[in-house]
């Protein structure tokens, strides 16, 4: 707007003022500098918008499953205090988004090779990747600050329950029923995760 307005304020001195060759030469130059900073303004944010749909990355959600059968982070977050339960919400998110909030990798521990988690104050994510842009969610809870490191062994446990099936879920994810399954785990998962009725101390 500041670029437009002072090509308006020159012509309008073009128009009114007698003016010599050379400063109608600069005064011309001028509008031509102001238009191609508009120009490189209006690239430059397109380019940001593109940048920004580019970012806007969809990945699709799968859940693990227990032996029962149940849906294992519904599982463990309906025994979860609520007020936890928007946080789970933003972890999830953030793994169908591309963000990742607070990713980490779980090093030095062949286990748990393969294993992700997204973390937020007191609240973890357990995933894996099955293949691009599809996710596996394998387990959620709460930590506790001054927790040692002894909370990696249910970790490792479900995980690696989890990996007995993993080449079966890698075949699947592209399979119509499997995908409308999990959809339906995702929209009870986000219900729950909205509903604050239930504390759990």
């Amino acid at each position: 707007m500041e670029f437009k307005k002072d090509i308006n304020d020159i012509n309008s001195i073009i128009k009114k003022e007698e003016l010599s060759k050379k400063e109608l030469i600069d005064l011309k130059n001028e509008i031509n500098t102001n238009n191609k900073m508009i120009s490189l303004l209006k690239e430059s944010l397109e380019y940001k918008e593109e940048e920004k749909e580019e970012h806007k990355q969809k990945n699709n959600l799968f859940f693990s499953t227990t032996p029962s059968g149940n849906v294992r982070v519904i599982e463990e977050l309906e025994s979860i205090a609520d007020e936890y339960y928007p946080l789970f919400q933003e972890l999830f998110e953030s793994i169908e988004d591309g963000s990742f909030k607070g990713i980490k990798r779980f090093t030095n521990n062949n286990e748990l090779k393969g294993a992700l988690e997204v973390r937020a104050p007191k609240v973890r994510i357990v995933f894996t990747k099955l293949s691009k842009n599809n996710y596996m969610a394998v387990t959620a809870f709460t930590k506790k600050l001054n927790m040692n490191r002894g909370y990696i062994v249910p970790i490792k446990l479900k995980y690696l329950e989890y990996k007995k099936e993993e080449k079966k879920m890698k075949e699947l994810v592209d399979d119509p029923d499997f995908i409308m399954k999990n959809q339906e785990y995702k929209e009870k998962l986000y219900s729950l995760l909205g509903n604050k009725k239930k504390k759990v101390k």
